[in-house]
């Protein structure tokens, strides 16, 4: 070859190809971790505004109640003042091979919202009404749980599903 060509060569084509594969490889996972962790976040801030919810009922001495609606396309809680929607990538509900509640999964998720009336009740005695609300994003890929179970402690428990339920947080 003489000073006057410019070309690639075969080794630096091979180069150039292997880093953009490795570029998309490293895309497309943080992608998928961005959407559990999106989910993750809703959870963990409807959990947060439990645990006030529950403290509230307890200093005021009154029953609180955070309303949830899985009705239309905004998905949506509310809590005094507090009205929180969704964002438009996650929605309350499960995959249809997820099966519940997360402590005992013997059937179909067939209801996002298991709470009576799809309100999370608290009582000034500490005790918080019994059911599950489920979360999961628009592709239903990733799902997430919010439980509360029949007790004379009440207390609530948040679970990740991965071919099976996981605890993430007791209490």
């Amino acid at each position: 070859m003489s000073q006057s060509e410019r070309a690639f060569s075969l080794i630096e084509l091979m180069i150039v190809v292997s880093l953009v594969a490795f570029l998309m490889t490293l895309t497309v996972a943080n992608v998928s971790f961005f959407g559990r962790a999106y989910v993750r976040i809703e959870l963990e801030k409807l959990q947060a505004l439990c645990g006030y919810a529950q403290q509230k009922a307890l200093m005021t001495n009154m029953v609180q109640t955070i309303a949830l609606d899985a009705t239309g396309t905004i998905h949506r809680y509310t809590f005094g003042a507090v009205d929180e929607q969704l964002p438009k990538s996650i929605r309350f509900g499960a995959p249809a091979e997820v099966k519940g509640p997360p402590a005992t999964p013997m059937r179909p998720v067939d209801s996002p919202i298991t709470f009576k009336n799809a309100q999370i009740t608290f009582y000034p005695d500490g005790i918080i009404s019994a059911g599950t609300v489920y979360l999961t994003d628009t592709d239903q890929k990733t799902c997430y749980a919010l439980t509360c179970g029949v007790g004379s402690v009440s207390f609530l428990r948040a679970y990740r599903y991965d071919k099976g339920w996981q605890l993430l947080s007791d209490g």
